[in-house]
């Protein structure tokens, strides 16, 4: 390859580079030799291209004497030149010492950032240099500070909205990255707090229309924040493709394939609304931001003072990000703490704990609030087809405990029934099928066998109940979720069940043995008639 050529890369792996006094550009509050940044005699074990997943450079360096090889990661960011406003520039960062570097020549090719790309979208937010951050408390309450000062959150809102700054600044070492999904009326400020978020999130980019095309391309060329102003998807094709895409970019393994190229959507993404998400598969990748009018005298956020808050914050959050990136990517927070959270809000509450770096204040403070988000998102699972149908059965195995007559058949046409009866109770206007809850239990593992003339059902056999209760545990159903308002409230549950016992069902009830009363039997009299036939005629 020619010399005159250019290779672009944008914030990925670079390969190993020749040392160049003339590119020794250093800012920061330590610097240290050129040298120090020479991987000549490094081993570069990956490297991806610009439009392959965010990596940095990983490289394996041998010791003199013989041990084992050491492995180090060289992070790469991208940031704007100060002298000159439309130039870019590396800056690296390896082992506590950060240097930024110019494009430079490598085995014959001149790897430079992609200023083609950038130019695209010149309101890409990107820091010009890094400052001390001052420690983690400090930032995250100068960050909250700032935000109040502007927009009228609650306190939750507020830290959770902090949090999630923090957190979208590390999108390379989690395996599921949160999205924020803002709802509010007409002038409740939904376009205000994205414009402010534009100054503190890593890379952010404020848009309005967003197309399916653009989302891939975007996400897989520049990897931004994506602030989406005024979504409301409605029932179209186009609006289905978009929710699916959505979907898909919470994590960094599954791409986007078009017209036979693979394009990645992962990235932390924003999303104003004025309803809520429909789709609740995407609802559930989301941490929803709630906001009402507002009486107070809030700060107007101009231009002046959108420049101010990103010149102040954006230098300090990149000096965060590279200090304690292998803090946040080795963090593993307790599974006992997680115990009571949904598989997918535990995803986020790793994302969003690990850059708090341990403070237990912070994390306890986190996880209350991703509780009460979680018991609001479980609501609205009731709804989907899988939890329906295991709460029906979960029922339908302790129907009729308390006089012995229990279910031993029955047809998937009355488990239809029965779970549109419960719809009914509850005000929804929702009805399934006979075929939607036959192949819902089929996915299940639900055993659907053939009843004679009657149709096809389920034997409640023991196997059947050992395996209800298990779906019910997975799903989150405890007896809680059968007994009367009036018994939870007062801890009765009703009769007990050994399998309840066995799978820790219970919910804390208390249960009661029912003692059931005899029958009464009819004995014959005795004593014989007053008078007999012949004495009656």
């Amino acid at each position: 390859m020619k010399s005159s050529e250019r290779k672009y890369f944008f914030d990925n792996k670079v390969p190993r580079q020749e040392s160049n006094p003339e590119l020794n550009l250093l800012v920061g509050t330590r610097q240290r030799a050129s040298a120090e940044f020479d991987l000549s005699a490094a081993k570069v074990l990956s490297c991806c291209s610009p439009r392959e997943s965010e990596r940095n450079i990983l490289i394996e360096k041998a010791f003199p004497n013989g041990h084992a090889a050491l492995r180090e990661t060289v992070l790469v960011e991208t940031i704007r030149d100060r002298k000159n406003w439309g130039k870019f520039l590396f800056l690296l960062s390896r082992g506590g010492s950060i240097k930024i570097m110019s494009p430079f020549v490598h085995a014959g090719e001149l790897i430079a950032p992609c200023e083609s790309d950038f130019q695209s979208v010149a309101d890409l937010c990107l820091p010009d240099r890094i400052l001390p951050y001052g420690g983690l408390e400090k930032l995250f309450l100068e960050i909250s500070s700032t935000i109040s000062e502007f927009i009228d959150l609650s306190q939750k809102d507020l830290f959770l909205v902090t949090a999630f700054i923090l957190s979208i600044w590390f999108p390379d070492c989690f395996q599921a990255v949160p999205y924020l999904w803002i709802v509010g009326a007409l002038g409740t400020g939904k376009t205000k707090l994205l414009r402010l978020l534009h100054c503190f999130c890593r890379r952010a980019l404020l848009v309005g229309d967003l197309s399916g095309a653009s989302l891939y391309k975007l996400s897989s060329l520049l990897k931004p924040t994506l602030l989406i102003d005024e979504f409301e998807p409605g029932n179209s094709k186009k609006d289905t493709d978009m929710l699916r895409l959505l979907r898909t970019g919470s994590v960094p393994s599954v791409p986007a394939a078009r017209n036979g190229q693979l394009f990645t959507t992962f990235g932390a993404k924003v999303i104003a609304s004025r309803h809520l998400p429909v789709d609740t598969a995407l609802a559930s990748r989301a941490l929803l931001i709630r906001m009402f009018p507002t009486a107070k005298n809030l700060m107007p956020l101009d231009q002046a003072a959108i420049e101010r808050i990103a010149d102040q914050f954006q230098p300090r959050l990149l000096m965060f990000r590279l200090e304690n990136h292998s803090c946040v990517e080795s963090f593993r927070i307790q599974s006992v703490l997680l115990e009571s959270l949904s598989p997918r809000m535990k995803d986020l509450a790793r994302a969003l704990a690990a850059p708090l770096c341990g403070n237990k204040e912070y994390t306890e403070t986190l996880l209350a609030i991703l509780r009460e988000h979680d018991r609001d998102a479980a609501i609205e699972r009731g709804l989907e087809p899988e939890w329906l149908t295991v709460e029906a059965l979960f029922r339908l195995c302790h129907e009729g405990m308390a006089d012995d007559r229990l279910i031993a058949e029955m047809t998937v046409g009355w488990i239809a029934a029965h779970i549109n009866g419960m719809l009914k109770f509850r005000g929804e206007d929702l009805k399934f099928t006979a075929r939607k809850v036959g192949a819902t239990l089929k996915s299940l593992g639900v055993k659907i066998e053939s009843l004679g003339n009657i149709g096809r059902g389920l034997r409640f056999t023991s196997i059947l109940r050992q395996k209800t209760h298990e779906l019910a545990r997975q799903f989150g159903f405890d007896r809680r979720n059968l007994a009367p308002l009036s018994s939870a409230d007062y801890g009765n549950g009703g009769v007990p069940c050994a399998l309840c016992e066995d799978f820790g069902l219970t919910g804390g009830l208390r249960f009661v043995e029912f003692r059931r009363e005899r029958p009464r039997v009819s004995r014959p009299n005795p004593r014989g008639p007053l008078f007999s036939k012949r004495d009656r005629i």
